[in-house]
């Protein structure tokens, strides 16, 4: 593949080309969480996201098939092939990988991954979606934001019955 033309445009006014790559993210994570964030970047960004099958509680499985419909403006890049458990620890050694990661040319990643070393090869900008106590289903804060350039992440959490009685007992 030949790198995408138009390259990385970060302080440009046109949209961001945002990667989401998440090969260490559990359903519930996806689910949850980042499935949220991918909704609401592809409202104003050109997003792009890299995701496994599920494997040892990563990845994703056939039940996530209409959260995945949900959003047509994204662009799904399903990395099935033979090596794919190898996304979850070291995958600077697939060239495929890179090529298309250079093909797209985002200018924002955010990775949910182990792997620190195969990112670092990436274009633009890099940036790691950490598990923080924030975002742990026994915090009772309600809400997340953070920031990013010009745009603004902001989780809002809704309350459950159980995660109600939990705050209200700690």
């Amino acid at each position: 593949m030949e790198p995408n033309p138009r390259g990385p445009h970060i302080g440009r006014e046109e949209r961001l080309r945002i990667l989401f790559y998440l090969p260490a993210t559990t359903p519930w994570w996806f689910e949850n969480i980042i499935h949220h964030v991918i909704a609401r970047c592809s409202e104003e960004h050109e997003v792009h996201v890299m995701v496994p099958p599920l494997w040892r509680g990563t990845g994703l499985d056939a039940r996530h098939i209409p959260l995945l419909a949900a959003l047509p403006e994204v662009r799904w890049h399903v990395l099935d092939g033979p090596d794919h458990p190898v996304l979850r620890s070291d995958a600077s050694g697939i060239g495929e990988l890179l090529e298309l990661v250079n093909f797209i040319a985002p200018d924002l990643t955010l990775c949910r991954s182990a792997d620190t070393a195969t990112p670092a090869l990436y274009p633009g900008h890099v940036r790691f979606i950490p598990r923080t106590r924030a975002c742990s289903p026994d915090m009772p804060m309600n809400c997340t934001t953070c920031w990013h350039g010009r745009i603004r992440f902001r989780l809002v959490r809704t309350s459950s019955p159980g995660m109600a009685s939990r705050t209200q007992s700690a």
